[in-house]
């Protein structure tokens, strides 16, 4: 028996309770935030009770999920990135930093030593 016709003839019996929160997982895994952080969050919002060592397992599923992202797009995105900020972009922060110091000028703070007595 081939797998496709055993998997067409049979479904998985085990659904994760997560798999309703599996876009918001992602979306929060995205956007940088911890598993302690996704864990408040369905406990708190989405009133899951679930322990941290299966939100690191489902995490690793949804990580799976993913496409993985060759080098050379990440290579081609960070020269992208690079083009964009050109050297006149370098010399608008250089003034920008100018006149904010001459708008908010530093002021020299004094010390005083206590004096013995």
């Amino acid at each position: 028996m081939s797998v496709e016709k055993y998997m067409s003839e049979n479904k998985p019996n085990h659904k994760s309770k997560l798999d309703p929160f599996r876009s918001q997982i992602t979306k929060l895994i995205n956007n940088g935030y911890s598993t302690k952080q996704i864990l408040v969050y369905l406990r708190t919002y989405e009133k899951v009770n679930i322990s941290l060592s299966n939100l690191y397992k489902f995490i690793k599923t949804v990580e799976l999920d993913k496409k993985p992202v060759k080098k050379s797009e990440q290579l081609k995105k960070v020269k992208e990135e690079k083009e964009e900020l050109n050297i006149s972009d370098f010399e608008k922060i250089q003034e920008n930093i100018k006149k904010l110091k001459e708008e908010n000028p530093i002021k020299e703070v004094k010390y005083f030593e206590p004096q013995s007595s």
